[in-house]
């Protein structure tokens, strides 16, 4: 009855540190064997990446009949690797329109990183598009030189005051006045004939773009990779419990029936012959000694390590 007990107590305190230590973290097997003349508790765990594997040790503890210590710890890492397609769109800005100037503002490949996924997308030229986000006024001047010759005279009368350029009207704002031939008048020479450079003016006005917005897509596949969970092993080995042994007072053998000593005990008795016929003994609780009345001296006495522990009452026979 003491012995099991003692070892329901030990199972249950096995049990209460188990549940104490792995409250968060419950084995996926639990395996109690003799390896090659070692017991072991070999306790298996699936976990995340995030988890502390040093909670899963436990203190020493005690499991049918054996005392187990933690011994080592082993861990296999479960990776993963998912892909996907990805688009990723950029925007860039040129003052012109001009396809050169827009692809030398375009990396032919894009690096991806999202903290998860990463790998290189490529630019598809077939998704480039290109507008003008805004337009302005702008003023300009519109001029026309005109050469009119064979003139008589220098006179502003042969001189059209407007022309005409590209549909637009032009005013008359300079004349430049050149003698194109001379005669002889008595003794000097005169202008007889002149040509006119004539320099007319306007303005115009028209709308152009502020600048211009590109857009194009670049496309590719990206990976990612990572530690998806851990196995964990926790090895504990243990050594067999080896129960003390009870003290056990041992037996004498039955002496003939004559004047003799009867030290009982809790378990047996023992006798040994009396030297006097008159005794009286002495107790300590594990010695029982028995002394002579008429000298007062020790006759003989019985221990643990002889015959008797614990005596309880002394008799003659």
């Amino acid at each position: 009855m003491k012995k099991l007990s003692a070892f329901s107590a030990s199972l249950l305190l096995c049990l209460l540190l188990t549940v104490q230590a792995f409250a968060a973290a419950v084995p996926q097997s639990f395996v109690c064997e003799n390896l090659n003349g070692q017991q072991r508790i070999v306790k298996t765990y699936v976990l995340t990446s995030s988890a502390d594997a040093d909670e899963l040790i436990e203190a020493p503890f005690d499991y049918e009949g054996y005392h187990y210590a933690w011994a080592y710890t082993t861990m296999e890492e479960h990776p993963y690797t998912l892909t996907k397609t990805m688009t990723e769109t950029v925007t860039v800005e040129t003052a012109k329109n001009d396809l050169s100037l827009i692809l030398a503002e375009l990396a032919p490949t894009l690096p991806f990183d999202d903290g998860e996924f990463s790998g290189e997308l490529a630019l598809d030229h077939t998704t480039i598009q290109t507008e003008a986000p805004g337009y302005e006024t702008r003023r300009s001047t519109v001029s026309e030189t005109k050469v009119i010759g064979s003139l008589p005279s220098n006179d502003m009368s042969y001189i059209p005051a407007t022309t005409l350029k590209n549909g637009k009207m032009l005013n008359l704002a300079s004349v430049d006045w050149q003698v194109s031939a001379t005669a002889l008048v008595g003794e000097e020479l005169v202008p007889s004939q002149y040509q006119a450079v004539a320099t007319y003016t306007g303005s115009s006005s028209y709308q152009t773009a502020t600048g211009y917005v590109t857009t194009a897509e670049y496309k590719g596949t990206v990976t990612a990779e990572g530690v998806e969970d851990i196995t964990y092993t926790v090895v504990f080995t243990g050594e067999k419990i080896v129960p003390i042994a009870e003290e056990r007072a041992p037996s004498c053998a039955p002496l003939p029936r004559r004047n003799r000593l009867c030290c009982r005990c809790a378990r047996s008795r023992c006798c040994s012959w009396l030297l006097e016929p008159r005794f009286g003994f002495w107790r300590d609780g594990r010695t029982c000694m028995c002394t002579s009345r008429a000298t007062g001296r020790a006759t003989i006495s019985w221990s643990p390590n002889t015959v008797c522990a614990g005596a309880t009452s002394l008799s003659s026979t």
